[in-house]
């Protein structure tokens, strides 16, 4: 579990992790109080030679103020496979539910892609093809995803990268 993928003939496996936060505002003090809620649950399964990840995400904000309450809520489903032993197919699935004041308040995007291994997971060539179905509400700076215009569809993001581990 230390490498995201499962490459052919690695052991098989099951990854379940799970995380709570609260944190409360500081009562009898000047300014707006926050609390926060935040929750994650994440499973990763390897079948030696194809990985599945998923992961959920929920907060809840309660501002006190005029901004009432929050509560974002997000998922992502990630797969790869392993066609040969040096080529990887993958698709990811990301939603997300902002829950804003003001819409666009959802992330709704789709990703397909290939992963090239030169030395096994110390270099890598990866390229995908992300198709957002909404407007995306907010830049996303290492994702290549820029904010749209209210009620905008069908961003379109093409990459591709080189990795070296050393």
């Amino acid at each position: 579990f230390t490498d995201f993928t499962s490459f052919r003939g690695d052991p098989k496996g099951i990854l379940v992790g799970l995380n709570g936060h609260f944190q409360g505002g500081e009562t009898g003090t000047p300014g707006q109080e926050t609390d926060a809620l935040l929750l994650s649950l994440d499973l990763s399964f390897e079948f030696g030679g194809t990985n599945v990840f998923f992961e959920a995400i929920y907060e809840r904000l309660d501002e006190g103020g005029p901004g009432g309450t929050r509560s974002p809520f997000g998922f992502v489903v990630h797969a790869g496979h392993f066609v040969t032993e040096k080529l990887e197919i993958v698709a990811r699935y990301e939603y997300a539910d902002l829950d804003p004041l003001v819409p666009p308040d959802t992330i709704n995007i789709l990703s397909v892609g290939a992963n090239w291994y030169f030395h096994r997971n110390r270099v890598k060539l990866s390229g995908d093809f992300g198709y957002a179905f909404d407007a995306v509400p907010v830049t996303q700076q290492y994702t290549d995803y820029r904010r749209d215009v209210r009620f905008a569809s069908g961003q379109i993001v093409v990459r591709i990268q080189l990795q070296i581990l050393f």
